[in-house]
């Protein structure tokens, strides 16, 4: 476990100094991971494979905010994953304000979607 930490902060040193094997190194590591997480936000698999790609594109960019010793790396990918789904979100012309708040209330505050509706007081759907 200590092995595989010091691995992923070498990997994140290296994708600072502008490695791309190191890059590809996380990404290996943390993509599916990632895309799990996106999915269970955007409701599409196939959304949640493009906002993966796009997220790892920006890691070198990114990732210089990144600080050893605070939130865990993975929390830290997880959370620019985040913002980009919710960007994908509020970007669909198609979705209903509804259903983005619902998605919200779902990962933001980790309620079903039968917690949801309770709480609204009325139906809700995702469809």
């Amino acid at each position: 476990m200590q092995a595989e930490l010091a691995r992923v902060e070498n990997a994140i040193t290296a994708v600072k100094a502008g490695d791309p094997s190191a890059l590809h190194y996380l990404y290996a590591r943390y993509a599916d991971g990632v895309r799990s997480y996106v999915e269970s936000v955007v409701g599409s698999r196939i959304d949640a494979d493009e906002i993966t790609k796009g997220t790892f594109l920006k890691l070198p960019d990114a990732i210089p905010a990144y600080e050893a010793g605070g939130l865990p790396f993975e929390g830290w990918l997880l959370r620019l994953a985040r913002s980009a789904a919710l960007d994908f979100l509020r970007g669909r012309r198609d979705m209903s304000p509804e259903r983005l708040e619902v998605l919200a209330l779902r990962h933001l505050a980790g309620l079903t979607t039968s917690e949801i509706a309770a709480r609204l007081d009325r139906p809700v759907s995702l469809a």
